[in-house]
């Protein structure tokens, strides 16, 4: 892996305690939180929690950015909490879904990767 080469390009953040999702290569693509489904206390897209578009400060992006790196990844997604604007890294997903980002931003990161591995 190039030193440098990572994009973020999803993250999620799960509420009460707001969460985080972010996919990598150097910057962030797109964002969102997540709420869980009633009477589920897991926030997954796939049990019926619901992504809404957020915005990363520049220190969560940092954050969001330097995880993959950290246990070798070039493209992840980055499972964050914040306790206040302060972001902790929970997960690092080597196989991130990405379903969640697209409904909640209209980013398609399948996109956005291959156009990134063809420039």
């Amino acid at each position: 892996m190039e030193a440098g080469y990572l994009k973020v390009y999803g993250c999620d953040a799960f509420l009460p305690f707001p969460f985080s999702r972010v996919s990598p290569f150097d910057e962030v693509v797109g964002s969102t939180k997540r709420i869980a489904a009633h009477n589920e206390w897991r926030a997954n897209i796939h049990l019926g929690a619901k992504g809404i578009a957020m915005e990363l400060d520049d220190h969560a992006k940092d954050i969001a950015v330097r995880a993959p790196k950290a246990v070798g990844l070039e493209i992840s997604g980055v499972d964050m909490i914040f306790r206040g604007t302060q972001p902790y890294v929970l997960e690092v997903n080597a196989s991130p879904g990405f379903h969640g980002l697209l409904d909640a931003t209209g980013i398609n990161a399948a996109d956005a990767m291959v156009e990134d591995a063809v420039a």
